[in-house]
């Protein structure tokens, strides 16, 4: 895992922990410092290839995190 993905699942994980709920693109954004959704979405789906996270398509606030990440 890149220093940049490994980054990005810790801060899903401490918004989670936080908030009760998973963040949504918008609010991943500044989190990542990305302006676009798609860079968010490129590293989201990075992080699901590898088995950290679960995504579920089409629905809003469905990042799942996966035991063991």
């Amino acid at each position: 895992m890149t220093p940049r993905q490994h980054e990005a699942l810790k801060s899903i994980e401490k918004f989670i922990n936080e908030k009760g709920y998973s963040p949504s693109y918008e609010e991943l954004m500044p989190i990542f410092n990305i302006k676009s959704k798609s860079g968010v979405n490129r590293i989201v789906m990075q992080l699901v290839d590898r088995g950290k996270i679960k995504f579920l398509k089409y629905r809003a606030r469905s990042i799942e995190l996966i035991n063991g990440s």
